[in-house]
């Protein structure tokens, strides 16, 4: 999928287990909560390209 990272921390010699980080624009990510239970509620963003997502599980 376009936008997904596959990654982990290190520090040292310590390191996480690798995780999957996903990077979509809040359109692409009100598509992909489309049923399944959760909707995007709301977008913060502080301009300059960086917003987070809120997402809410629906009943």
């Amino acid at each position: 999928m376009g936008g997904q990272l596959r990654i982990r921390i290190r520090h040292g010699s310590y390191s996480t287990p690798r995780f999957d980080y996903l990077l979509v624009s809040p359109e692409e990510m009100a598509e992909l909560a489309e049923g399944t239970g959760w909707e995007l509620r709301r977008v913060i963003d502080e301009g300059e390209h960086v917003y987070v997502g809120v997402l809410e599980r629906v009943r």
